[in-house]
């Protein structure tokens, strides 16, 4: 059975996306990804829920800061409007145990997910990512294959997620650093 952590790095501008990747939970190697992601709100839909600005700490806000228990999975959807809104795959649940993530948990209620879903469409014309209600949202391609790699390799349920603002994934090394022991394992 693998040990492993997910490292989600965001922009500071959520409009241009960030990085999602999987590393070793007690080496920090690089095993899947980066993939693209999305952690931004839908800001009509954070109005819609009296969050006004669609802050992190509130539901319905962007996809909060912080260190996550990955749960589980849910689903698959079968109705065409929750397939647009998650996807075709399960999604991995999350529980918010740290920093923004924390604060977002004890405010719900809305749950905070990894899905995939429909697209939209960019002001160029070209598809993007859709916004969410504040999940990470990834393609439904790169949600299967984050499955498959967790299914194919033994994750164990709970392990950790951590989401931050950044430029680059902070863990990518493909040398293996026998100093490294992830402190929460």
């Amino acid at each position: 059975m693998g040990t492993y952590r997910i490292v989600v790095t965001l922009d500071e501008d959520r409009e241009k996306g960030g990085q999602l990747a999987v590393v070793d939970g007690m080496t920090g190697l690089l095993v899947f990804g980066p993939i693209s992601c999305l952690g931004m709100a839908a800001r009509n839909t954070a109005e819609d829920h009296q969050n006004e600005g669609a802050l992190s700490t509130k539901a319905y806000g962007d996809t909060p800061l912080g260190d996550y228990d990955v749960t589980g999975t849910l689903g698959p959807e079968t109705a065409p409007d929750r397939i647009q809104s998650f996807g075709v795959y399960k999604r991995l649940t999350l529980k918010g145990v740290g920093g923004d993530a924390n604060l977002r948990e004890i405010a719900g209620p809305n749950q905070m997910r990894i899905h995939g879903g429909g697209t939209a469409t960019a002001p160029d014309g070209s598809p993007q990512l859709r916004r969410t209600n504040g999940c990470i949202r990834i393609s439904n391609w790169d949600m299967a294959s984050l499955l498959q790699f967790l299914d194919d390799n033994g994750a164990a349920f709970p392990f950790r997620m951590t989401v931050s603002e950044g430029t680059g994934m902070p863990i990518v090394s493909e040398i293996q650093d026998d100093n490294y022991l992830d402190p929460d394992y």
